[in-house]
Formats: C-alpha cells, structure tokens, sequence
C-alpha cells in the first residue's frame, strides 16, 4: 500500500469504520498523490458488478483535451452522467429514455464564471476540457442555449450572427433570470 500511494498517510483509513467515508478517503488520498506526481486533471470511474461496488479506475492526465476525451468515453459508458458502470448478468434493462439533468453543468459554469463578466467562449470550451465539471465539450453548447432562450446568457452584441449559437470569437455572460411577468387578475378573481 505503500507504493500505491506513494506515502503512509493510507494508514489513517484503516480505523474508519464507515464504508462511504473510508472510500471518500482513499479516494481522495489517491487523488492528492495523482496531483502531486503531476496530473493536472484527474477523473475516477466507479465500476460495479450490479450494486456492489468492485473497484474505481483514475484516469490522469496533464492534456486538456485528453481529460475531454476520457470523458466523453465514460459518458458513452454511463451515458447519464453517473460515471459509474454498472455490468454483470443482473443489470435491469431500462425502459423509455433517461433525460441527462444538465442543472450540475449550469451550476459548474456559474459557480466558474460569476454573473455579470463578460466571458469569451474559448475560456468556456477550456472549462469543459477540465475536471472541474464531469460534463464535457459536446454538452455545453445546448446548456448555453437552453439558458440564452431563459434569459440567463446575453451574448455581446458583434461577437456572433446567430442567436443561441456560440462560434469562435463569441463573448458571453450569465445573468439573473428575469422577474416573471406580471398576471392580470382574471374576472371574478378576488373579488372584482
């Protein structure tokens, strides 16, 4: 263990007794030393044999564009956004469509970006080549646009032609959602 982790510090996760807090730091311990070693990004991948959980692959790298990869690979894998495969012969098939949540992506690029800077979409694509959002660069077009057409991205006027498209050289910033728009009593409402 030693030599997996690069240090003794692993140690200290013999005595918790919690099953999801001793992985929370193994995983974490792991990660730390993937990062000194020299990874600038790194992602882990749960693999399961039905519920049970059987071991968790790290993927590290120095590569924007490698992160990006791998991460379109595992969404190709757990195409919902999970990053957690999970095989063997007791895997229920699923029924109808699962809809991908993108609330997660909203909240990354907001939480990266703030409200009301002005930013331009190369730093954005750059974003999405980290691991600082599971989501990776084939999602963020749709989310700006969904949030465009809700009133939460304004692009700067001259930096595209076309509304809820994001070319090269296309400034944006999130903003606050507009108020809701008023509604007129209707007649025999309180009252009148």
């Amino acid at each position: 263990m030693d030599r997996l982790f690069g240090c003794r510090d692993w140690r200290e996760g013999e005595y918790i007794a919690d099953p999801v807090k001793r992985r929370a730091f193994f995983h974490g311990l792991y990660e730390r030393q993937l990062r000194n070693a020299g990874a600038e990004y790194v992602l882990p991948f749960e693999l399961y044999s039905g519920n049970r959980h059987v071991y968790t692959v790290f993927f590290a790298t120095q590569n924007g564009q490698g992160c990006d990869k791998m991460k379109q690979a595992m969404w190709k894998v757990a195409p919902f956004g999970d990053f957690r495969f999970r095989g063997g012969m007791d895997r229920q098939f699923m029924l109808g469509a699962e809809v991908i949540d993108f609330s997660p992506l909203r909240d990354d690029l907001l939480r990266e970006f703030g409200l009301n800077e002005y930013v331009p979409i190369d730093l954005v694509e750059n974003f999405m080549r980290t691991d600082r959002t599971l989501f990776h660069t084939s999602h963020y077009k749709r989310v700006l646009a969904d949030m465009e057409r809700e009133g939460r991205v304004k692009a700067k006027e001259g930096t595209r032609r076309q509304k809820n498209s994001y070319p090269p050289g296309t400034v944006i910033r999130f903003v606050e959602p507009p108020p809701p728009a008023p509604t007129e009593p209707v007649q025999g409402e309180f009252g009148l």
